[in-house]
């Protein structure tokens, strides 16, 4: 049975066609991502690896090319890889099923948070020569001038809203999500890598020393610090003249290329509302594990196991006051349930991820005090401070006020008041503690 034809992913700027022949060696990379989800990291992180030293031998734009961009002729960008020497890694914004699976090489697939990953693309569009890039591609100069673009908030709410196909606009939300679910179906094949732009952040020795081992690269333990500090977003952006991804000079600024590289900066422009908005689209796209993945790497489920238990991470938003009701007209049955007065209300937290509740759980039926709702209750911490995760079997079941990806947690205290939070706050709640 023949392999299935790759995709072809077409743009202005892009055509995954020209993978179409590419004579593959033993041991070449392919740096499959998102724009703006940490791709010139990963080559900076395989030219270290693969020469061993941060004195690159040209700028990395060079030693990395963007097979896809139309900005370069195919024929020069064929010669340029065919006389490389070193062990090639090469770039692509093209999803794994547009490209060309080979098994001499290995595919490095970046995710990053959808959200951040969109922030940084806004502000990039201010950092191009469109002029330039449209000289590059052959393309015509328009007869008008381009509309105004919108604010961030604007432009970002656009953006998550936004229903086409993942190949009509691959850098938008369903194409993030696309590429991300295309890598995930495959990462247990022996030549495909994910890595997740926190990770790189938390622990950027640790996925360095798991890259390289994945890629047969031996590094002496006497060179690992410095590789490192090579790599780190700071370094690279002291060095943008010859790290940024501008072979062709359309980046206005190079040094702009480098903005922030931290995460977060996507919910930080989001209400809490349209936070949640953000999550009801997303989980729509990808299964569970999928967007778990691409929110937290690694760290997925947005829970840490621990020894106390999962830990679930949020942001605290406004409730409508239902629970506070329920919660005093029957506050002796809770607390002969917990063995807790629990005070009449709860802090609403919405999750980066759905959370589904364990099997083991403590439970008011219906029968108990005669109303129509069950209610779950799951113990937890936050901030130190005892509590219940409580949830209505209606939001559990995803059929309530509440998706999974909203819980609601009760303690003896008020506990906005006491932790001193307000809507916007990140927590961490550990369950089962």
């Amino acid at each position: 049975m023949s392999a299935k034809a790759p995709v072809r992913y077409r743009s202005e700027d892009e055509d995954s066609g020209r993978w179409e022949g590419f004579a593959f060696r033993d041991g070449d990379i392919v740096i499959s991502t998102r724009s703006k989800s940490g791709t010139t990291w990963m080559q900076m992180i395989c030219a270290l690896l693969v020469f061993g030293t941060g004195d690159l031998p040209e700028p990395l734009g060079r030693l990395s090319p963007w097979m896809d961009w139309l900005g370069t002729s195919p024929g020069d960008l064929q010669a340029r890889l065919a006389a490389q020497e070193h062990r090639r890694f090469i770039k692509t914004h093209t999803p794994l099923d547009g490209l060309p699976i080979d098994r001499r090489a290995t595919y490095i697939v970046v995710g990053r948070h959808p959200l951040d990953m969109a922030v940084s693309l806004y502000h990039q569009g201010d950092n191009i020569d469109r002029r330039r890039l449209r000289a590059l591609t052959g393309r015509p100069e328009p007869d008008d001038p381009p509309p105004e673009r919108p604010p961030l908030h604007q432009w970002l709410l656009s953006w998550i809203d936004w229903t086409g196909s993942p190949g009509q606009q691959l850098d938008s939300l369903p194409g993030v999500v696309w590429h991300a679910s295309d890598a995930w179906s495959r990462r247990h094949e022996p030549n495909i890598i994910l890595v997740h732009y926190d990770n790189l952040s938390a622990d950027l020795e640790g996925e360095m020393r798991g890259l390289a081992g994945r890629l047969g690269i031996a590094v002496a333990e006497e060179s690992w610090a410095a590789l490192v500090e090579e790599a780190r977003f700071e370094t690279m952006r002291t060095r943008a003249a010859a790290a940024a991804p501008d072979p062709a000079d359309i980046l206005k600024d190079r040094s702009r290329f480098y903005r922030r590289g931290t995460s977060g900066a996507g919910r930080e422009v989001l209400s809490p509302d349209e936070l949640a908005h953000y999550h009801h689209r997303v989980e729509g796209m990808a299964a569970p594990d999928v967007v778990a993945w691409l929110h937290h790497g690694a760290d997925a489920s947005a829970m840490r196991t621990g020894d106390a238990g999962p830990r679930l991470r949020g942001t605290v938003a406004s409730g409508r006051g239902d629970l506070a009701r329920w919660m005093t007209e029957y506050a002796a049955l809770y607390e002969r349930v917990t063995g807790m007065r629990l005070f009449p209300g709860s802090l609403n937290v919405i999750l980066d991820h759905p959370y589904r509740l364990p099997e083991d759980r403590l439970r008011l039926e219906p029968v108990d005090y005669g109303g129509r709702v069950g209610m779950n209750l799951v113990p937890c911490t936050i901030g130190g401070l005892r509590g219940f995760v409580v949830r209505t079997d209606q939001n559990e079941a995803g059929t309530g006020d509440h998706g999974r990806h909203v819980v609601e947690v009760a303690a003896t205290v008020n506990l906005r008041e006491t932790l001193g939070l307000v809507d916007g706050d990140e927590v961490e709640i550990v369950m089962g503690s």
